[in-house]
């Protein structure tokens, strides 16, 4: 191979990982985050096929945070219509 190859060869291996370095190098800053006390209302829930109960909830807070909640068949076998949570959210 001609040296210009090898030339090419080598400019293309730094243009590759360089975005990559530089990616990885690059952070975001951590957002504050504040905890507080949501009330949470059922929103739907399901049967997995392995037998679990899946309730899953909308919070009332202003994000409207989600959450799921899965129980054993072991027995509970019904969702609360109603929880209480506290929820870690970012600060806007």
């Amino acid at each position: 191979m001609p040296p210009t190859t090898y030339v090419y060869l080598l400019l293309l291996l730094t243009a590759i990982s360089s975005p990559a370095v530089f990616a990885a190098d690059t952070k975001l800053p951590e957002r504050p985050t504040k905890i507080i006390a949501a009330s949470c209302d059922l929103q739907e829930r399901e049967t997995s096929p392995q037998g679990q109960f899946v309730c899953r909830y909308v919070c009332n807070n202003t994000d409207k945070s989600k959450i799921a909640l899965v129980y054993s068949s072991s027995g509970l076998s019904q969702c609360r219509t109603a929880i209480e949570r506290m929820l870690k959210v970012a600060i806007k």
